[in-house]
């Protein structure tokens, strides 16, 4: 059996987090139509506004977006096409995000 490689005092400070807001727990319209895959896809998809800044991705009327294929979803979150589809589609649904799909021109 292997054993615990516990946290060492000056460790802790040297890993990043995910954040997921509290408001996805406690507001009734999260907490009731969310699972715990949107929430973590939601708190993924938030980490991902830095990578946005960095690059400017914004349209004319200022609103950040991203550009992250569903594709890349399944990869990172080790989900199936058919789960990061519904969770997609539930964040959608409760106005926490907005698709656009685009064309890829190769």
């Amino acid at each position: 059996m292997n054993e615990i490689d516990f946290y060492k005092i000056n460790e802790t400070l040297n890993n990043k987090y995910y954040q997921i807001p509290q408001e996805l727990f406690v507001n009734r319209l999260y907490k009731e139509k969310l699972n715990s895959d949107n929430k973590i896809l939601y708190a993924f998809l938030l980490d991902r506004l830095s990578l946005s800044q960095k690059h400017p991705w914004f349209d004319k009327e200022g609103r950040v977006y991203l550009i992250f294929t569903r594709e890349e979803v399944q990869n990172e979150l080790c989900l199936s096409e058919k789960t990061v589809t519904k969770a997609l589609k539930q964040l959608s649904d409760v106005n926490l995000i907005a698709e656009k799909m685009v064309n890829k021109k190769f």
